[in-house]
C-alpha cells in the first residue's frame, strides 16, 4: 500500500508530536518513547 503526499505529512505531524520523529525511526524507538512517558524505563 502506497501513501498519498497528504498521508505522509499528517504521518510526519504525529510522529513529531508523539516524540518519535527523525531519519531512520523504527518501531523499537516508538515503544521506547511510549515507556518513557508512561514513567518506565526503556
Amino acid at each position: 500500500m502506497r501513501l498519498s503526499v497528504n498521508q505522509k505529512m499528517v504521518l510526519a505531524e504525529r510522529n513529531a508530536r508523539d516524540g518519535v520523529d527523525g531519519e531512520g525511526t523504527t518501531r523499537a524507538h516508538e515503544r521506547e518513547a511510549v515507556i518513557r512517558r508512561a514513567g518506565g524505563q526503556a
